[in-house]
């Protein structure tokens, strides 16, 4: 068993957690704790160039967002140095090995919203209305194939939406059957 102990500030309250964890948790605790630190780094705005410094010192945010800013092998370079060693607390460093890679937002895509998408792309060419259903629902006119005789993935992409918001829809309903 691992002891584990925090207090922090809420508002006007002083909130103070203790317990006992096992090897296995702790392990996991271990693991959201690296992911907490890596997300709070508050360099990383700095090195995008989505916070700037002004000559008073003041952090000025520009209007762009993290995922406007490329990848680049230098950028990459920069995060990761900014990810090498962080503090847990009061001063306690952690060194970290890491890597930063290009995020390809394709793989990012749910399998099940991408399998509802050429479902509903396979369904509308069987009825012959392909071109039409995507230029009234998804607001797409471009190729629906591509070279290879598949869906083009521009066309999978327009209609990515509509599944993920008919996933949420079916989602919502079953959680509200439940109750």
């Amino acid at each position: 068993m691992n002891k584990v102990t925090t207090e922090w500030n809420l508002g006007n309250f002083t909130v103070a957690l203790s317990a006992d964890v096992t090897d296995d948790a702790f392990a996991k605790f271990a693991n959201r704790g690296a992911l907490h630190l890596g997300q709070r780094n508050s360099e990383v705005d700095v090195i995008l160039g989505i916070v700037t410094v002004d000559e008073k010192g003041k952090k000025v945010r520009s209007k762009i967002t993290r995922t406007d800013v490329p990848y680049s092998p230098t950028l990459a370079e920069k995060l990761a140095a900014s990810f090498a060693r962080m503090e847990v607390a009061d001063g306690v460093p952690i060194d970290f090995d890491v890597r930063v890679t290009a995020y390809d937002r394709e793989d990012s895509v749910s399998k099940e919203a991408r399998d509802m998408a050429l479902r509903s792309l396979n369904k509308h060419e069987s009825a012959g209305d392909l071109e039409e259903w995507l230029a009234s629902a998804a607001k797409y006119t471009g190729d629906t194939h591509g070279a290879d005789g598949e869906f083009a993935a521009e066309a999978i992409a327009a209609v990515l939406p509509l599944a993920r918001a008919r996933i949420a829809e079916i989602k919502a309903q079953a959680r509200a059957a439940s109750l």
